[in-house]
């Protein structure tokens, strides 16, 4: 699985896209999952009605600025998961 979100430094809103890999994907093709962000470690935001790729639009107006761990987590309602995690730096 990857995360990419286009930029290195992140201001404002930015629309973050989480993808499973081809070899994933047929493992998930025909099952419903949900797409968990997690924020240094902490929970986020959720979607249960997960696709991929998937987008977010991550709104930072409340994250305090700095560096941080973005992980996103795939979780089919078969007991299939996928994570993925990148180092982000937040500013303001």
């Amino acid at each position: 699985m990857s995360i990419f979100y286009g930029r290195e430094t992140l201001l404002g809103e930015v629309l973050v896209c989480a993808e499973v890999g081809p070899r994933e994907k047929n493992l998930i093709a025909d099952h419903q999952y949900e797409v968990c962000f997690f924020l240094d470690g902490e929970s986020y935001a959720e979607e249960e009605g997960g696709y991929s790729p998937h987008s977010w639009l991550w709104n930072l107006q409340d994250d305090k600025d700095g560096e941080h761990v973005l992980i996103v987590n795939i979780s089919s309602f078969k007991e299939q998961t996928g994570i993925a995690s990148r180092k982000v730096k937040v500013e303001k």
